[in-house]
């Protein structure tokens, strides 16, 4: 199946770049739907492997809409959350999900977190995306042990919870320390809470 380039509002650090980010994909039920997680970045940061990229150097592959290099697409089927495609910007869209995972899709049994799929219109996009509903989905260990779907209003309460819980962790010191050293220096409460707000996944280390 083909990934749907999506072009969400996703500014990751407000001090850095106010480019819209190309979005991931997940495939729900046979429908397509953009998500705000980066799900495979903290991957190749913690399996210290190189991101799949472009091997030709004669020609910029990098986009400002899409700082990561690739557009990811995920699947939910059996209640199993698969990586079922990744793609990278070189003359085109090309799928380099064989030549890099060597498989068709691949079981995220490493991951728990929450996967967010905003649904309806955008009502707001003065600091970032807001829309009418959202679908949460939570995965633990590659699974997804739940999914429904929130107002507007319910995802903000849902928001402030998980950011409560998410300060008590030691993820937060280490991710606090990780920025501090970073551009982020002068806002950086606003951003961590920003970039947590995109990924919910606050698994302790």
């Amino acid at each position: 199946m083909r990934i749907a380039i999506t072009l969400l509002c996703l500014v990751a650090f407000s001090s850095i770049s106010a480019t819209q980010q190309f979005s991931d994909v997940l495939i729900f039920k046979g429908k397509q739907m953009p998500i705000f997680s980066y799900i495979l970045e903290d991957y190749f940061v913690e399996k210290k492997i190189n991101k799949p990229r472009c091997e030709n150097t004669t020609i910029n592959t990098m986009s400002t809409a899409c700082r990561r290099g690739y557009i990811a697409e995920f699947t939910i089927k059996n209640k199993k959350l698969f990586i079922s495609n990744i793609k990278i910007q070189c003359q085109g869209w090309n799928s380099v999900m064989m030549q890099y995972f060597k498989k068709e899709r691949i079981h995220m049994d490493w991951y728990s977190g929450v996967i967010v799929a905003p649904l309806g219109k955008m009502t707001d996009e003065v600091n970032e995306p807001i829309f009418e509903k959202y679908k949460i989905f939570e995965i633990v260990d590659g699974e997804c042990i739940i999914s429904y779907t929130l107002s507007r209003k319910k995802y903000e309460r849902f928001q402030e919870r998980k950011w409560t819980e998410y300060v008590k962790t030691k993820k937060y010191q280490i991710d606090l320390k990780r920025y501090s050293v970073s551009k982020l220096d002068s806002n950086i409460d606003f951003n961590l809470k920003y970039l947590f707000h995109q990924h919910f996944n606050f698994e302790e280390q």
